[in-house]
């Protein structure tokens, strides 16, 4: 049960850093504070860490900088998110 919030707290953090790029940025902030959480209270796995990378690269997404690396953090945490869901 545990697994499949913590995937579906990964699904809405990419889906809605994609949307920042769009200009629909409604719950991206508050998706960020949440994943922000959730990668800082599993900071002892190896995951968690490269969270904390994506999330540094999506608050640079807030301020409007959008490059390839964005894209790839944001297809971790869309991977990381379906696998955990699929689990």
């Amino acid at each position: 049960m545990l697994l499949k919030l913590l995937g579906a707290i990964d699904l809405m953090t990419g889906i809605s850093v994609v949307l920042v790029k769009f200009d629909i940025n409604i719950f991206a902030t508050l998706f960020l504070v949440i994943f922000a959480i959730k990668s800082v209270i599993f900071i002892t796995n190896p995951a968690s860490w490269i969270d904390i990378i994506a999330l540094i690269i999506f608050v640079l997404v807030i301020f409007g900088v959008f490059n390839i690396i964005t894209w790839l953090a944001v297809i971790w945490v869309l991977q990381k998110g379906i696998v955990s869901l699929v689990v």
